[in-house]
Parts: structure tokens; C-alpha cells; sequence
């Protein structure tokens, strides 16, 4: 019919996939990764610290402070001694006998935050595990898809073949033979949608897992 065995094959080749990654794997790196996740632990953090300095009211406080004039106005006796300079030390100390439970209460308050925050960061976390789950099932089930649709190209192309060798020696109409290219190039489309459908896959579990695009675990690594 003119059309060369070329024209039903696609242009390239997939790059085979990696070995699959496992979900304890997957959820341990999207627990490392998420950028939400890490901004609430340095909230958490931050917050800890604070609390430290609020604590830090309870204890006695030493205050060292110093000046120097380069006038010295005072000196001298009776005359000033301008060539001279003053200078004054001192060392102040806190003692926090009561301050009306000052420092208690805002360290309750800053510990409230802290809990807020890690309530929030549960939460979070939770759904970043459900979402890495989902992903990983989505690309388990593009992998088994891509392999169905493989296996009916394989199928259509030895259909093609056959069709074609009883054409040329006049065992099969024009019509069987149309239907067997009509039926290979449906299923190269079906494969080209299911490659796709796989790389989208495994794009959206490198973003679930917070690594796509370091290199080291995004669409190719999965």
C-alpha cells in the first residue's frame, strides 16, 4: 500500500524505568523534603528558643554598662582639666523577687504557640503521607497500564506482519490488511497515552515526595 513498516513504529524509545521505589522510602523523603513541613519545624524551633529566653526572666540578671567623655570637666580641684577624660563604670544586677507571674504566663503563652504549631504540623504531615501514598498507587497503576499497552502493540504488530505476507502473496484482502494497520496504529496511540500518563505519574510523586527537580528523586527517579 506504499506505507513502509517504519511509519507504524514510534520515534524513539522510553527510557526504561528505574527500580520502583518503596513506600517507606517515599513517605520517609517526603517527610524530609516538603517545604511546608520544614517551615513548621523551624517555627517550632524558633519558638523553643524563645521560650528559653522567656524562662531565662526567672533567674537574676547581671548588667555591666561604661562610658567615657573626652572632656574632662571635673577634674583638676578647683580648676577644670579640659586634657583630661572622665570615665564611670558599673555593674547592675536583676533580682526577680516578683513580677506579678509575669514570666509564667508568658511562657504559657509561647508554649501554646509551640503546641498550635505541632498540631498543625501533624496535620500536615498526615496529609503530605496520604498524598505520597496516592501517588505511589497512581504510579504503580501507569506502570501495569504502560505494560498492558506494550503488549498490544507487540500483539497488533504481529497481527500487521501476518496481514501483510498474505497480502503479498494474495491470501488476504485489502480490507484485513487496512484493519490490521487501523489496529496497530490504535494501539501505538493507547501506548504513547500511557507513556505519558506514566511520566505525569511520576512527576506528581516527585512533587508528593518533595524532591522533583534535586537531581535525585523527581519523575526520573521514580
Amino acid at each position: 500500500l506504499g506505507l513502509s513498516d517504519a511509519a507504524f513504529r514510534p520515534a524513539g524509545q522510553e527510557p526504561e524505568p528505574p527500580a520502583r521505589v518503596a513506600e517507606p522510602e517515599a513517605v520517609a523523603l517526603a517527610l524530609q523534603n516538603r517545604p511546608e513541613l520544614r517551615a513548621l519545624e523551624l517555627q517550632r524551633r524558633a519558638l523553643t528558643e524563645r521560650k528559653r529566653s522567656v524562662n531565662a526572666g526567672h533567674y537574676p540578671r547581671i548588667e555591666a554598662i561604661g562610658a567615657v567623655q573626652s572632656r574632662g570637666q571635673f577634674l583638676g580641684g578647683e580648676e577644670y582639666d579640659f586634657a583630661a577624660n572622665n570615665w564611670n563604670v558599673a555593674v547592675i544586677a536583676h533580682l526577680p523577687i516578683f513580677q506579678g507571674y509575669l514570666v509564667k504566663e508568658q511562657a504559657n503563652a509561647v508554649q501554646a504557640e509551640i503546641h498550635a504549631i505541632e498540631s498543625g504540623r501533624e496535620a500536615v504531615r498526615q496529609a503530605v503521607v496520604l498524598e505520597v501514598k496516592r501517588a505511589l498507587a497512581r504510579v504503580r497503576s501507569a506502570d501495569e497500564a504502560a505494560k498492558a499497552a506494550q503488549k498490544a502493540v507487540d500483539a497488533a504488530k504481529i497481527a500487521l506482519d501476518t496481514s501483510e505476507g498474505r497480502y503479498r502473496t494474495g491470501l488476504a484482502t485489502l480490507l484485513e490488511l487496512t484493519d490490521a494497520q487501523g489496529v496497530y496504529i490504535s494501539a501505538l496511540s493507547a501506548a504513547v497515552r500511557a507513556s505519558y500518563n506514566r511520566r505525569f505519574a511520576r512527576a506528581a510523586l516527585g512533587i508528593a515526595t518533595g524532591t522533583i527537580g534535586e537531581g535525585r528523586g523527581g519523575p526520573a527517579g521514580f
